[in-house]
């Protein structure tokens, strides 16, 4: 069972530097060894840009944009 939430817009800075306008999203899931977090920041330009996981045995994973490259 997941739960998903739109926190609010507002700016972050993660390795790339700071980035504009970015949703918040928080999601809960349960399940039947306990209960996982996951807050990330979606910007419209870049898409994903910072990933917060925390799973069931309290264990983090934290991912951000460090470049942006065209090729």
């Amino acid at each position: 069972n997941s739960e998903y939430k739109v926190i609010k817009k507002e700016s972050i800075r993660v390795l790339y530097g700071e980035i504009k306008d970015c949703w918040k999203i928080s999601a809960k899931s349960i399940f039947e060894l306990g209960e996982c977090y996951l807050e990330y920041w979606f910007n419209e330009e870049l898409g994903f840009v910072k990933f917060e996981y925390t799973n069931y045995g309290k264990q983090k994973l934290m991912i951000e944009l460090q470049s942006v490259e065209n090729k």
